[in-house]
């Protein structure tokens, strides 16, 4: 009879040990049954179209039993909103305005890797027709792009540099295709508009650039991952990392190849790929100029009054930032 009871006894903290390894907080040397990562092709993210193309996640990850699941998210703070939630472990191309914004807010989440820095992948725009020949001319003007974003940051900094700020201008909160659409229809005076909604509005003749974000942002792009995840699997982070290293690689040696996959996936002529791809630096390095930007950034949220005043830039971007996971990048 005792023997019965103890091995009773047994089979019962054996399920619970099985039951607490499946679930909650993961037992050491456990490893989830599945990562999940956005995709966002657009506007030219060349190393996740080769990564996704050549499944180098997917293979990555297999042999540990692990499956990789992409997730079409685009907008930023739908994908900070899936990392705070847990249905998402990786950010894979995450404006930096929205990894400040959610960080702010008590989201978890790191700024793991640089994704690509493009300053003259935005620029402002304006009626080919239009008398408007300098940023200066912009005061009083009807200027659309999207709150809180590159594009708005753009905006500000190129105001600035000609003594204006976002209050001498109507400001108006659109979609930056709507806004591009509507300053080709010579509904708007000017838009603020990223690749490759850029090079398309010019190429119709309808409108012309009047500046780029060179010399004014860096329009910084960030990878970042749930905190808790972070904490639990930091050799799959960096395991990830090593397969992101692995693409933005390949890109720089098979640049044709990639280049064309490109095109294919996002239903562009690929001489108009070609075109906007030297606009892109897809550096994975966390240096001072990416943590610079990031805290020039988190100045601009301040001034648009999306983050609060008395918000310590250098804190909190020193919270957000994490380059441990980072592999040795190839010297250029």
């Amino acid at each position: 009879m005792a023997r019965k009871i103890i091995a009773g006894l047994l089979f019962v903290l054996l399920t619970l040990s099985l039951s607490g390894c499946a679930g909650g907080t993961p037992q050491k040397g456990a490893l989830p049954r599945e990562i999940n990562a956005t995709y966002v092709a657009l506007p030219l993210n060349v190393p996740s179209i080769v990564a996704k193309d050549q499944q180098l996640f997917e293979k990555a990850f297999q042999p540990d039993g692990i499956t990789f699941r992409y997730h079409n998210i685009v907008a930023g703070p739908a994908q900070t909103e899936g990392l705070a939630a847990g249905s998402l472990d990786f950010a894979s191309v995450l404006g930096g305005t929205s990894a400040l914004l959610a960080r702010a807010q008590g989201v978890d989440l790191k700024v793991i890797a640089n994704y690509s820095m493009s300053p003259r992948g935005f620029g402002i725009i304006v009626p080919a027709a239009a008398p408007i020949k300098s940023v200066a001319d912009l005061k009083g003007k009807k200027v659309g792009t999207a709150k809180g974003t590159i594009a708005h940051q753009l905006l500000a900094a190129a105001l600035a540099k000609a003594g204006l700020s976002t209050r001498d201008v109507q400001f108006l909160h659109m979609e930056l295709a709507d806004a591009a659409t509507a300053v080709q229809a010579g509904q708007l005076d000017a838009a603020v508009v990223g690749e490759p909604l850029l090079t398309k509005a010019v190429a119709s003749g309808k409108a012309r650039l009047l500046t780029d974000g060179e010399g004014l942002i860096n329009a910084q792009i960030v990878v970042a991952v749930r905190g808790e995840f972070a904490k639990n699997y930091p050799d799959l982070v960096r395991r990830y990392l090593k397969v992101q290293q692995q693409a933005v690689d390949f890109v720089r040696a098979h640049r044709a190849e990639a280049l064309a996959a490109a095109a294919r996936e996002n239903n562009m002529d690929l001489k108009a790929v070609e075109a906007i791809f030297p606009k892109y630096d897809f550096s994975l390095a966390l240096d001072d100029k990416a943590v610079q930007e990031l805290k020039h950034t988190a100045g601009f949220l301040k001034e648009v009054e999306l983050l609060k005043p008395d918000v310590d830039v250098d804190k909190l971007v020193g919270e957000l930032v994490d380059p441990s996971f980072l592999p040795q990048e190839p010297a250029q």
